[in-house]
């Protein structure tokens, strides 16, 4: 697994060699840099890194790992495809949605509702959760860091309308939402 200094040096050279976006770079060299080694910084017994097929049934998989649960039926660590199952599987949804004067917005959702994924693989399993929320970033770091001081991974979802550099973006410009241009 490449270190945070040199991971992005591999993905701006793979970047160079496929013509891909950053993003979809960097996930490949991750990909194929969790087949090695563990990588280092992470919590004792987490050693896997990155996401599978379905993110968050891979994510889930590596925290119940990580914290020592093992299937009943194998005793080996939950699968991705085990762990979607446990979390209602993926489902399917669409919707669309039509406001004047905005062209209709079909929207595709591909996973079930309205239970969290954590919540229902947890849930399924018998398995309690500590929750803690904050619009605060400082506590909330804080409690992150001394989660992970402790030895333990961290499930950590973050509103993307509070994060500084999406707090000002507007979901239609407004010209279309019936304000000035100015």
């Amino acid at each position: 697994m490449p270190d945070h200094k040199h991971l992005s040096h591999r993905v701006r050279e793979r970047m160079s060699t496929t013509g891909e976006s950053y993003s979809a770079a960097r996930r490949h060299v991750l990909a194929r840099a969790a087949d090695g080694p563990p990588p280092g910084g992470l919590v004792p017994g987490y050693d896997r890194f990155g996401a599978g097929e379905h993110r968050p049934s891979s994510l889930v998989a590596h925290l119940l790992a990580q914290a020592g649960h093992r299937a009943r039926h194998t005793g080996q660590p939950y699968s991705e495809a085990m762990v979607c199952g446990l979390g209602g599987e993926i489902g399917f949804t669409y919707a669309i949605f039509e406001y004047a004067p905005v062209p209709p917005l079909f929207t595709v959702v591909a996973q079930h509702h309205p239970e969290p994924w954590l919540a229902a693989v947890l849930g399924r399993l018998g398995l309690q959760a500590r929750e803690a929320r904050s619009s605060a970033p400082g506590p909330a770091l804080a409690a992150v860091n001394q989660q992970l001081a402790e030895g333990r991974a961290v499930w950590c979802t973050v509103s993307r309308g509070g994060l500084p550099w999406h707090q000002r973006e507007l979901a239609l410009p407004r010209s279309v939402r019936g304000g000035s241009r100015a």
